[in-house]
């Protein structure tokens, strides 16, 4: 079915993505830093972050909990899947800039690093080389 211009589908777009924290100024401003200084964004407004056609705004909420994944008991509230070109140097400046390893690793994918930002949102970085059609390459 084709739409015309002045379906409704048309009217909706693409506005920003809120990203929940801690209820303290100092949590929101981690996780603004954060996805500025790794996505190469700008501060709009002060309060949200644009970066490569994405509006990020960060939210403080009470009673925040930080997800558990890969656990379902605080469910992730959103998740990044970041393709990069080298995978061990993109993770070392993602941790310089607040972000950490997640303890759980898919031995099955070394080209794959699961993170958490600075609010505990997990996030997969992957090496732009497991999107070939030869990978991962056959084992003996």
């Amino acid at each position: 079915m084709t739409q015309s211009a002045e379906s409704p589908a048309s009217a909706v777009k693409w506005f920003a993505l809120t990203i929940d924290c801690a209820d303290d100024p100092a949590s929101e401003q981690a996780l603004r830093r954060f996805y500025l200084e790794a996505l190469d964004g700008e501060i709009v407004r002060d309060v949200a972050v644009r970066a490569r056609g994405l509006l990020l705004v960060f939210r403080r909420v009470g009673g925040y909990k930080v997800p558990t994944w890969p656990t379902s008991e605080t469910p992730m509230q959103m998740h990044f899947e970041w393709m990069v070109n080298d995978l061990a140097h993109a993770v070392a400046r993602l941790e310089d800039l607040g972000a950490s390893l997640a303890d759980h690793k898919d031995p099955d994918d070394p080209a794959l690093r699961v993170m958490l930002d600075p609010a505990g949102h997990p996030f997969c970085v992957i090496a732009d080389h497991a999107m070939h059609p030869d990978y991962p390459p056959p084992t003996a």
